[in-house]
């Protein structure tokens, strides 16, 4: 293939695809409702990756799933193979990034039901707001106690769990 333009390099990466240092290939990001996946979705993440990309995957510091070495001319099919299965690629760009939660739904010191709470404000602001463009990306975290795992006062918007 040609050398990608960089045109190309921004129309991907509004979709969720970064470009892989020093190669024309690309990690795409998956993002999930509530930051948890099904055994299911990460059956069909690892077929993304068998397929389309490199074989490697590697979980973000927003717990997306990065499908890594995706080439160009293989974006579209990863895509559709994805929303196939009820997924989607996203969670770059100057807009709302995907939501993070601790496991404080199931953590014996979460005070209240942190899953349920993220896959709220996925719904409503990161799938909701993904056609508003913002001056820069927007971060989102819940956290269920004081314990502060998801660190979410480093967040520009953050939750935590008290008593």
């Amino acid at each position: 293939m040609a050398k990608l333009t960089q045109a190309q390099i921004a129309e991907v990466k509004a979709k969720g695809f970064l470009i892989n240092r020093g190669t024309e290939n690309f990690s795409g990001r998956i993002p999930a409702a509530g930051t948890v996946y099904t055994a299911n979705d990460m059956k069909v993440i690892t077929e993304i990756a068998e397929k389309y990309g490199n074989g490697k995957m590697i979980f973000t510091t927003r717990l997306t799933v990065e499908v890594q070495g995706i080439p160009y001319e293989h974006i579209s099919d990863a895509i559709a193979l994805a929303e196939e299965n009820g997924l989607y690629f996203g969670g770059t760009g100057a807009k709302l990034r995907p939501i993070t939660a601790c496991k404080g739904t199931t953590c014996i010191y979460g005070n209240y039901d942190t899953q349920a709470l993220a896959k709220k404000l996925h719904e409503d602001y990161y799938i909701g707001w993904s056609d508003v463009a913002l001056p820069h990306k927007f971060k989102i975290s819940v956290g269920g106690c004081p314990n502060s795992c998801m660190k979410p006062s480093l967040n520009d918007f953050g939750i935590e769990g008290h008593k």
